[in-house]
């Protein structure tokens, strides 16, 4: 989904039930990083947040984080907020779930 300084900020997504919304799957592999990085994640309506976000913590090269899980309900006017950041420098994309491959 995302890569800074050779982390990788992964995610997958799962139907709840047939019309019901998203689980959006997400972690931070950083086994081939060469800093520490953390991210997070939001769904978002015209901007503004819906549901729990997520935040992983800093992870260490070497390290893979524990997965964490963001609700965001199924249409065209829900995004998916992320950012993958390290000490000095940072990566932020706002996009449709559509995107993102099944579990």
């Amino acid at each position: 989904m995302t890569t800074l300084d050779h982390a990788k900020l992964q995610a997958r997504k799962e139907a709840t039930t047939k019309d019901g919304p998203w689980k959006i799957r997400l972690r931070v592999n950083a086994r081939l990083a060469t800093t520490a990085v953390k991210a997070s994640a939001e769904g978002q309506k015209q901007g503004v947040q819906v549901g729990r976000a997520w935040r992983s913590g800093w992870i260490h090269p070497g390290e893979v984080s524990a997965i964490g899980t963001v609700r965001l309900p199924r249409g065209t006017a829900y995004a998916l907020e992320t950012q993958l950041e390290s000490h000095s420098s940072g990566v932020g994309i706002v996009g449709s779930v559509r995107a993102i491959g099944r579990c």
